[in-house]
């Protein structure tokens, strides 16, 4: 917010006007001039009752305006540009706010990566033990097949497949709720829908179908490879 003194003149304003027109960080339809007795009817309006007489308005003229969210440290540069203007008593900003604002959702940030970080442990042993289940039911066969003459790759080859299309079909349908939840919050009236950006779904969605795909199809050579190793009795126990 901008304040004016009160010698100030047009060609004082249409200069501060200009300046902020003209800078592609500022949104230009929130340039917006605002009077001190517009500023009084605001206030009285608000309060339901009348505070100032015309002669004792505390008030003076502001212009305001508004930043992208992608520009938002650009309102050091902007204030230093501004401070060299004719007519301007004080400029006011939200830095402070947007700093302790960013600084607190950096926090959250590490807070839900951690939480993410967990329960994707959390299904990766599931994932990992049910598969144990599996090739433990199919271990005589597994072994069978080896003492007929079959290659350890030939005896892999099905399982490791039937792995990768597990994974693809689970890694589709988490990034498909992801998606769904990103949608959500983007065209939501949440203000993290303003701070979400595309790219991060693609990378999400990527990784998602990646660890997905490769956990599966190592964790099913590893499992194979346990039960080729075993002698016969040891399949018994």
């Amino acid at each position: 917010m901008i304040e004016f003194n009160d010698v100030y003149n047009k060609q004082d304003l249409a200069s501060v006007r200009e300046l902020l027109e003209n800078r592609a960080e500022i949104i230009p339809e929130s340039i917006t001039f605002i009077e001190k007795s517009e500023a009084t009817d605001i206030m009285e309006i608000e309060m339901d009752t009348s505070l100032f007489s015309v002669d004792s308005n505390p008030f003076r003229d502001v212009v305001i305006f508004n930043l992208f969210h992608q520009q938002s440290d650009a309102i050091t540069a902007i204030e230093k540009e501004l401070q060299g203007k004719k007519g301007i008593r004080n400029i006011y900003s939200q830095s402070v706010l947007y700093d302790q604002l960013k600084s607190n959702l950096f926090k959250v940030g590490w807070v839900v990566l951690g939480l993410a970080i967990l329960f994707g442990l959390l299904a990766l042993v599931i994932i990992f033990s049910t598969l144990n289940l599996k090739l433990y039911a199919d271990r005589f066969e597994i072994k069978t097949m080896e003492l007929v003459g079959a290659e350890d790759d030939f005896i892999r080859k099905p399982y490791i497949k039937e792995a990768t299309k597990l994974g693809v079909i689970s890694g589709i349908i988490s990034s498909l709720l992801i998606a769904f939840i990103f949608l959500i919050i983007k065209y939501g009236d949440s203000f993290f829908g303003s701070i979400l950006q595309w790219h991060w779904l693609v990378i999400t969605i990527i990784i998602v179908l990646s660890v997905g795909i490769l956990f599966l199809r190592l964790s099913s050579r590893r499992l194979i490879n346990k039960y080729l190793s075993k002698q016969l009795y040891d399949l018994y126990n």
